[in-house]
């Protein structure tokens, strides 16, 4: 949304007074509720602790009263059993009827003995009739000090009142108690009813547990409890202070104070919209105020943005004209103020532009002679449009060269592409002649690396072989080594053998030699003797003959043994060979596959290679083509160039049918080709 100057004028300017005159009601209003808060909490305050001084005073005098009449001898003498004192009574009655008459705080007046017994009364009809022994009141009066009660039913009218008992001393001893019954009704007539503030302002007391002991609204005694409420819990909690709370739907301000003595909260309040009533009265005068001032500054506003706002529409529309291309209109300028200064400065600019605009048509119709004219050292547009002009001139100029060098580049591109046709077709022959090859190479290849595996194979088995061999020489070898020792065993038995034929051939002897002396006797013993002999003899013969062939044995075992050994180890050595060569052939078939795999990527990439060749045949003949193309077009290029006018021509003539005798520079040898202003232009790569 397109805001005019006119309503950027009036629309801030308007929204900082009317917020001006806001801020200063709202700091009127809100001073002068202050300081009738502070002035009406001073009053309620001090209504508040002047009326409790005065209850303080009132009940004191009321407690002096009932002390002195206590000391009337009329009625401690009514407190006698005797003649006398009953008709000490008859005058207390008349004594105390005439108090009531005359002092209307009195509800009623009661004289009562040490046992509770009402003896004389204000009101003659109650005596005998009710008795007051265990009230708190009479209790603590026969101790001897006067007693004040809380507010209470009147036990005889049903009246609130609240109880002054003072005790009758008669040398120095409680003979009895006199009780003034106090009218709360009289009472709220001189402390309460009087309290006015304002229209709803009132005064109000309650005890200490929040029931109500004085108020206008009659209704409210001893009936209303204010701990029903939030802010009558505040009220006895607080004892004393100020608050705000709503009763009714109606906010208050409410200040309170504690009688001490009775604990009674005495509280003083008033509505709070009565309270700011003139502060609201101040508020809607200034608001009324403010708006007159609203009223008369926008009309002056109006007045005033209009001489400004004209003039500047004037020059809006000039400078659209000039955005949309319009350069012919100018203003008025006959003020000498700001917006004369503004509509000089704008024609002078409109100038300015068309002058520029006559320079951009010539260099628009090919003139790059035409001289831009700077107006200042700030003037963008005109050093724009002179290096412009200048960047033209040798941009061009640098073109009409680069188009020579370019058209003699494309003949020589020309002749390079058909000499490279030519080589890529020699080369494509010679590729298929290599690929030929390579797949007999690969053939051959494959058929060694199958050789190798197959042998591979074969000496595996070999290897297999020899282990199988070399376990079973060295399970031999083992049992040869068992026959051995089993040989030494036995040679070790024989040789027992021949000691038990020795030690036989002994005994014999022995028997023999003991049965020649025992003569006749022992003929026969010694036959048998000689028979032993002749075994143990030939026992011995055997075990001999027996020992040299296990002898011989074991020796031809050891040396099978050795010999066993040696076969072994040479099984070992041949497997260990077998082993070698095994490792060497499985290692020839991995390079003969990995050969084999090598020599088919090396074909795969001939035929790519091949295929490149192709491609680049077919990219050389069309090469040639577009070179052919790209001089003819340089051709128009130069023509075209030449009907542009330049400063300082001085483009060196290239010779573009150069002598074939002269070496040529490739288009690739010109890659940057440096202009007589030693600007680089690059020549593109074909």
């Amino acid at each position: 949304m397109i805001k005019s100057l006119r309503s950027k004028i009036l629309i801030p300017t308007l929204v900082l007074i009317i917020l001006g005159m806001i801020f200063s009601t709202v700091v009127s209003y809100n001073n002068s509720k202050s300081a009738l808060q502070e002035s009406i909490t001073n009053q309620v305050t001090y209504i508040a602790g002047s009326t409790v001084k005065s209850i303080d005073a009132w009940i004191q005098a009321r407690k002096l009263d009932l002390e002195s009449l206590s000391e009337q001898k009329v009625y401690q003498a009514a407190m006698e059993n005797t003649f006398v004192g009953k008709a000490a009574r008859k005058s207390a009655n008349i004594e105390l009827a005439k108090l009531k008459e005359k002092y209307a705080y009195f509800e009623d007046i009661f004289l009562v003995d040490i046992n509770g017994d009402i003896i004389s009364a204000s009101s003659p009809e109650i005596i005998g009739t009710m008795q007051v022994a265990g009230k708190q009141y009479f209790e603590q009066a026969t101790t001897g000090r006067t007693f004040i009660s809380d507010v209470m039913p009147d036990i005889h009218e049903g009246s609130p009142v609240f109880i002054i008992a003072t005790p009758v001393i008669k040398k120095d001893l409680v003979s009895g108690v006199l009780l003034g019954f106090m009218d709360m009704t009289y009472f709220n007539g001189v402390f309460i009813d009087p309290i006015k503030l304002g229209e709803t302002g009132y005064a109000y007391i309650c005890n200490k547990n929040g029931m109500v002991l004085g108020h206008p609204d009659k209704s409210n005694i001893l009936k209303l409890d204010l701990t029903t409420y939030d802010f009558g819990k505040e009220i006895v909690e607080k004892k004393s202070g100020q608050i705000i709370y709503t009763f009714k739907d109606v906010e208050k301000l409410v200040s309170f104070t504690t009688y001490d003595e009775l604990g009674w909260i005495v509280a003083v309040g008033a509505g709070v919209s009565e309270l700011y009533a003139p502060a609201k009265k101040l508020r809607n005068v200034n608001m009324l105020i403010s708006i007159f001032i609203v009223f008369v500054v926008t009309i002056a506003l109006v007045i005033i943005s209009q001489r400004i706002v004209n003039p500047i529409k004037d020059a809006a529309n000039l400078a659209m004209a000039i955005r949309q291309g319009d350069l012919s209109k100018r203003l008025d300028t006959f003020g000498k103020d700001e917006t004369g200064q503004l509509a000089k400065a704008l024609n002078e600019m409109a100038d300015g532009l068309d002058q520029k605009a006559r320079m951009a048509g010539a260099i628009a119709d090919r003139d790059m002679t035409v001289d831009v004219e700077i107006a200042s050292e700030k003037d963008v547009l005109g050093k724009a449009l002179q290096n412009m002009n200048q960047n033209l001139n040798k941009v061009l100029d640098a073109v009409k060269k680069t188009t020579q060098f370019v058209a003699s580049g494309a003949t020589q591109v020309s002749s390079a592409s058909q000499t490279l046709s030519q080589g890529a077709t020699k080369q494509a022959s010679s590729l298929e002649e290599i690929s030929s090859s390579m797949t007999e190479v690969a053939s051959q290849t494959k058929t060694n690396a199958e050789n190798a595996n197959q042998a591979n194979q074969l000496t595996g088995l070999a290897k297999n072989a020899a282990d199988k061999g070399d376990k079973q020489m060295q399970e031999m070898v083992k049992a040869m080594g068992s026959i051995n020792d089993s040989g030494q065993n036995i040679s070790k038995i024989i040789k027992v053998i021949d000691e038990i034929a020795f030690q036989t051939n002994l005994l014999a002897l022995n028997a023999a030699v003991e049965a020649a002396r025992a003569g006749k006797h022992g003929k026969g013993f010694a036959v048998v003797a000689e028979e032993v002999r002749d075994l143990a003899a030939r026992s011995a013969n055997a075990a001999r003959e027996t020992a040299e062939l296990i002898e011989g044995s074991v020796e031809k075992t050891t040396n099978g043994t050795a010999i066993a050994s040696q076969t072994a180890e040479a099984l070992n050595e041949i497997v260990t060979g077998i082993t070698q060569v095994s490792d060497l052939v499985e290692e020839i078939a991995l390079a003969s596959n990995e050969q084999a795999h090598a020599i088919s990527q090396m074909h795969a990439g001939l035929e790519q290679v091949d295929e490149v060749t192709h491609q680049n045949m077919s990219s050389a003949e069309e090469s040639a083509t577009s070179a052919e193309q790209l001089s003819n077009e340089a051709a128009k290029l130069q023509e075209m160039l030449s009907r542009f006018h330049l400063k300082d021509q001085s483009i060196a003539a290239i010779d573009l049918a150069a002598s074939p005798q002269k070496p040529q520079k490739t288009i690739a040898e010109y890659g940057e080709v440096v202009c007589e202003n030693h600007a680089l232009v690059d020549v593109p790569s074909i």
